[in-house]
């Protein structure tokens, strides 16, 4: 009896071994399935999470580049500005200092009659600056003979650099042909000219 009792606890001994070995290897099976579990959805969420730091840093980085262009634009526009005004101030500076000689009295019988010829008729009245007025006179004088019509210079002088303001006698109709004027309708060559200079 005592062989057999030996043999059972042995044999007992034996099957709790390897129940708890077979316990053990499923625990450990089961840990290593949890920790890998927990790995996958760590890894999924540090994916998740860099591809939302790169799809914000490209977005910031667009945003970024969008403002710099604007900026860089704007600053493109203000030179542009400020090379057409300089441009302006500088040629109507030399406008009104031109010397008051025969060219400049030619220049003058010029815009009159470009003035008249806008207008239309026979009788006319212009205005020029106080310093033009004499000259004017002179050429009112010599356009009237040659053409056989009435121009009056007005007393009141214009508010202008140089050129004329010429009207009919109504003074309904009024035709502007001063240096400003002129240098207005050139505007647009002078912006396609800095555009080229700017961008060429």
């Amino acid at each position: 009896m005592g062989e057999n009792w030996e043999s059972f606890l042995k044999t007992l001994r034996e099957e709790l071994e390897r129940d708890l070995e077979n316990t053990i290897a499923e625990a450990r099976k089961e840990g290593e399935k949890i920790i890998h579990q927990v790995f996958l959805e760590a890894s999924k969420e540090a994916s998740g999470l860099l591809d939302r730091r790169l799809r914000e840093y490209r977005e910031r980085e667009q945003r970024e580049r969008a403002y710099i262009e604007i900026e860089a634009r704007k600053k493109l526009l203000e030179v542009r500005e400020k090379i057409i005004e300089e441009t302006l101030n500088e040629a109507l500076k030399r406008l009104e200092n031109l010397p008051r000689d025969e060219k400049y009295e030619r220049i003058l019988e010029v815009l009159l009659v470009e003035g008249m010829e806008e207008i239309g008729g026979k009788e006319f009245r212009v205005y020029v600056n106080a310093k033009d007025k004499e000259i004017m006179e002179k050429v009112a004088k010599k356009v009237s003979k040659e053409r056989g019509i009435k121009i009056e210079v007005a007393e009141e002088a214009a508010r202008t650099v140089g050129g004329v303001i010429v009207e009919n006698p109504e003074g309904n109709i009024r035709y502007y042909n001063t240096f400003e004027t002129r240098l207005k309708k050139m505007r647009e060559r002078i912006v396609k000219d800095v555009y080229k200079i700017l961008f060429r």
